[in-house]
């Protein structure tokens, strides 16, 4: 696990008491964020570890993330934010941007950040593509 994850309580702590388990210390890794990813794809040194669950290195090293059946872990969720000013100035904007959320599920993420983290892409090509395969813009 990251190590801020080690001792928030929306963290291990919160997670083992909310699923009531407990792990001895010895069979808990602190990794850097990013080397969780394979460190869970090899086995090494964890099995498991906490994640983004729209990251696309689960898909490519072939990780499952498991539901949080007892919904312990807030979510956090892409949101579209601007200024107050900027809403009431254009609030059309709603109406364009709803079906844009609707469509970006944890999946769509997944695949859209592995083409950027995996595949070498940029992030803003990647996200036009999409948009335009989708039909929310024009080419």
């Amino acid at each position: 696990m990251a190590s801020e994850f080690a001792g928030r309580s929306d963290g291990w702590p919160g997670l083992q008491k909310a699923y009531g388990f407990t792990l001895p210390k010895s069979s808990v890794a602190t990794l850097a964020e990013g080397a969780i990813y394979d460190a869970i794809g090899k086995g090494k040194p964890c099995d498991f570890g906490e994640v983004a669950t729209t990251d696309g290195r689960i898909k490519a090293l072939g990780l499952t993330s498991i539901p949080d059946d007892k919904k312990f872990f807030p979510v956090y969720n892409p949101a579209l934010t601007l200024r107050d000013s900027v809403y009431k100035d254009h609030p059309a904007i709603e109406k364009i941007m709803n079906p844009i959320a609707a469509a970006l599920s944890d999946s769509v993420l997944q695949t859209l950040n592995g083409e950027v983290d995996i595949k070498g892409e940029e992030a803003t090509d990647v996200a036009q593509k999409w948009l335009q395969s989708k039909g929310f813009i024009g080419e």
